[in-house]
């Protein structure tokens, strides 16, 4: 009975949580970018506590009519520095860094990227007349194909003549499966075989409200 109603009570905060939202912001005259509530894998918070530098690439598109017009390549880099304690997190637009935020702990690091926002990616004055919708596909540490094969390499030369295999495979290079990095190799590798250019073991894609130019413009005074 306690279990019973212990998963009811999982079940009922789950579904007060509220999910990603991505909305349109405007500063200085141009269109940017905000994504509230997001919520990272549970394993996240030991990733920010490593030391080890995580990647958030965020890709947005400015849709017309849902025809994609205008894009932007933004990347997020968060790392926590053991020796000082504290985060640090930088945005940087087509490889160009916009800010350096400093943050006390991972606990503010992890409220930080749940409420980002990037301002200035397109010019108001540049759209034209219609009906526009933000699209966002973040992905955590995503790895591109040269270092999957690279990856890939490094399995097939460091496994042990004691790796348990696959059912059905022969190969001593597959990695264990029940371990966690197998695992995450696993789903990537799966990405990379359906042909996708960048894998990564999380992705998101996000699709804000439609909104026209003259309602940002009018929101922006």
């Amino acid at each position: 009975m306690r279990c019973r109603a212990l998963a009811l009570l999982c079940a009922l905060m789950a579904a007060r949580t509220p999910a990603a939202q991505l909305a349109p912001s405007v500063s200085d005259g141009r269109l940017g970018a905000s994504i509230r509530a997001l919520r990272f894998p549970d394993t996240f918070g030991k990733d920010l506590q490593s030391g080890l530098t995580n990647r958030i690439v965020v890709h947005l598109a400015l849709l017309l009519d849902s025809r994609p017009v205008a894009q932007e390549i933004v990347e997020v880099a968060v790392k926590y520095d053991l020796w000082d304690e504290e985060c640090h997190a930088t945005v940087a637009i087509d490889r160009t860094v916009g800010r350096i935020d400093t943050l006390a702990n991972p606990a503010d690091m992890t409220a930080w990227l749940a409420d980002l926002r990037f301002d200035a990616l397109f010019l108001l004055q540049d759209l034209t007349p219609g009906r526009y919708q933000l699209r966002a596909d973040l992905l955590l540490n995503p790895v591109e194909k040269e270092r999957l094969d690279q990856l890939k390499r490094w399995i097939a030369e460091n496994s042990t003549p004691t790796s348990r295999l696959h059912p059905g495979s022969e190969d001593p290079s597959v990695p264990l499966s029940g371990s966690r990095s197998s695992g995450m190799f696993n789903s990537i590798f799966e990405l990379y075989i359906k042909g996708e250019t960048v894998a990564a073991p999380w992705h998101i894609e996000l699709l804000s409200e439609q909104f026209t130019p003259a309602e940002l413009d009018h929101a922006g005074h």
